[in-house]
């Protein structure tokens, strides 16, 4: 996959997100974050935390949020980030 594309489908996930798109989001997402997309990772555990068009499942929503901490990404500042796009859109 080119970076390009690696991009694209990245910000194809957030314009679902803003439409309430979420499972759109979820399988643009998914696939970038089992190859190890930091953000996508991070919005993946977002998701499953929250419950996003899907149950909640903190079991998910554990294991994305570590695998993007351990890249450096700061999940509770992502937390907030996400919930103001989501609403705010």
């Amino acid at each position: 996959m080119t970076a390009s594309l690696f991009a694209g489908d990245y910000e194809k996930g957030w314009d679902a997100i803003g439409k309430g798109d979420f499972q759109t989001a979820l399988n643009l997402w998914k696939p970038l974050a089992e190859q190890g997309h930091a953000g996508a990772q991070s919005n993946l555990a977002l998701m499953y935390c929250n419950g996003d068009g899907m149950l909640p499942d903190f079991k998910e929503c554990t294991y994305w949020a570590k695998k993007a901490r351990d890249q450096g990404e700061d999940v509770s500042k992502l937390w907030n980030d996400f919930q103001l796009w989501k609403y705010n859109h």
